[in-house]
């Protein structure tokens, strides 16, 4: 199969891109983004898409970034492109706190991106990642330790919004097409640096493995990245699933039946436990594995702390998760997430999924004071934003009464200041539909004999 039909398959298969989708394309100048930006060119009338191209000059790199932008600039122009050029400032990108310099550039590009695609209305941005950047990243996560949701690596679409239509495609295959096109690209020299850990394994670990052990092992570690993709959904689902039953709230408290827990297979009692944490602290940032199995050894007595302030303790039959003393300091959510229609949609902020479906058959009753609730999908102007609360934000009030400040809200729901900072929103572009743990708007609900959309979050 030809580097284009690759391309166009996996695009497919994954649905990456909807007829009549606007697509940005994130060029660097490199070669994997050049390919991609004149792939999806070749494709764009098939795929009925129109296509915009942007770029980031972190100014890191002297001439050779300014090059790069120049390259750029030369394909946008040849190919008919509108494009999005902005510079960053090396000085504040090196003075951003509790970022290091890969980092810090990686924010500004997305946030570059975001911005860009909402000026030329793209609903996806496509990113030149591929099957040597999955396998690299499987094995990363491999030296440093990782479950399921790690392995699977790369994804082919994350947050609905960020799609990799040559993640299948092997960097040979790219390169055999630029220079059969006789397309020019840069290298980025920073790529040949070897005191980036991806670096290391690009240019040492993973040569090593194919002349020593498996020529073709790139290969096998996609295939394995995308397998546990699969293992993973599957997996995420069960344990949401298991925890309808021994997952409830008493006040601001989680509490876990040990009961029913004790039932269940210990890969699924891990990912419980986890769910009852993301229910307490509406994240589950700075939790890890060890973590998780000394809340479960919790079943005999004792008490743990986790990140966070989160505390978790055994009392009669349950497992209580909960805050005492209030965080402290705690980094609120800057969360952005859209959402253009039904799908599950990861969202790295909280290591946890956002699974929206439409049901033949609405749930008897809604759970705004959980983490899932039943829609009616007729009122449900999509696109939605899973966003963290704004200045002004306010609410509906029942029986259209007016609004109510959201800060108000909170405050006379007694929601402790730590939680306030984690508090997360379903909104349109004008409206809050839904706050998990605080608030539905009841003109949103699903009604009885309707059909329903079902968002669930964890």
């Amino acid at each position: 199969m030809d580097l284009l039909r690759k391309a166009a398959d996996t695009i497919e298969r994954h649905e990456l891109i909807a007829p009549g989708e606007r697509v940005l394309v994130a060029v660097s100048g490199g070669p994997d983004s050049t390919c991609l930006l004149y792939l999806l060119e070749e494709l764009k009338e098939k795929l009925g898409t129109a296509l915009y191209a942007a770029h980031v000059n972190h100014q890191l790199r002297g001439e050779e970034s300014d090059r790069e932008e120049a390259l750029v600039r030369e394909a946008a122009e040849k190919l008919g492109i509108g494009l999005f050029v902005t510079r960053a400032d090396p000085d504040e990108l090196r003075s951003m706190k509790r970022h290091s310099l890969q980092s810090a550039a990686r924010q500004v590009r997305r946030k570059f991106f975001r911005d860009a695609a909402e000026e030329c209305r793209a609903t996806k941005v496509a990113l030149g990642h591929t099957a040597d950047d999955r396998a690299e990243e499987v094995l990363m996560r491999l030296l440093r330790g990782s479950g399921l949701r790690g392995l699977a690596g790369i994804r082919p679409m994350s947050e609905g919004f960020w799609i990799r239509p040559l993640i299948e495609a092997e960097k040979k295959e790219i390169l055999a097409y630029l220079d059969r096109h006789k397309i020019p690209f840069l290298v980025d020299s920073s790529n040949l640096r070897e005191d980036y850990l991806r670096n290391r394994v690009r240019l040492r670990l993973l040569p090593l493995l194919r002349e020593e052990y498996n020529p073709r092992v790139d290969e096998t570690l996609a295939r394995s990245a995308a397998l546990f993709l699969e293992d993973e959904e599957f997996m995420a689902r069960a344990a949401l699933d298991a925890s309808l039953d021994i997952l409830g709230e008493e006040g601001d408290k989680i509490l876990l039946d040990l009961d029913g827990l004790e039932g269940l297979h210990p890969a699924l009692k891990r990912r419980v436990v986890r769910l009852a944490v993301l229910r307490a602290a509406k994240t589950l940032r700075g939790l890890n594995f060890g973590h998780v199995d000394a809340a479960l050894s919790l079943a005999t007595g004792g008490e743990l702390h986790l990140p966070g302030g989160l505390r978790v303790l055994r009392e009669y039959s349950s497992l209580v998760f909960f805050h005492h003393p209030p965080r402290r300091g705690y980094e609120p959510l800057d969360l952005d997430l859209h959402i253009p229609g039904p799908g599950a949609y990861p969202v790295p902020a909280l290591e946890t999924t956002l699974v929206l479906s439409l049901t033949e058959e609405p749930e008897e009753r809604s759970f705004p004071d959980e983490l899932r609730v039943s829609l009616n999908p007729e009122k449900v102007p999509f696109p939605l934003t899973l966003r963290s609360p704004r200045a002004g934000d306010r609410v509906a009030l029942p029986g259209g009464r007016g609004t109510k400040k959201l800060s108000d809200l909170w405050t006379d729901a007694k929601l402790p200041r730590a939680k306030r900072r984690e508090l997360i929103l379903l909104a349109t572009k004008k409206e809050i539909i839904w706050a998990p743990g605080l608030y539905l708007d009841p003109r949103f609900r699903a009604r009885p004999g309707q059909r329903s959309l079902m968002v669930t979050l964890g």
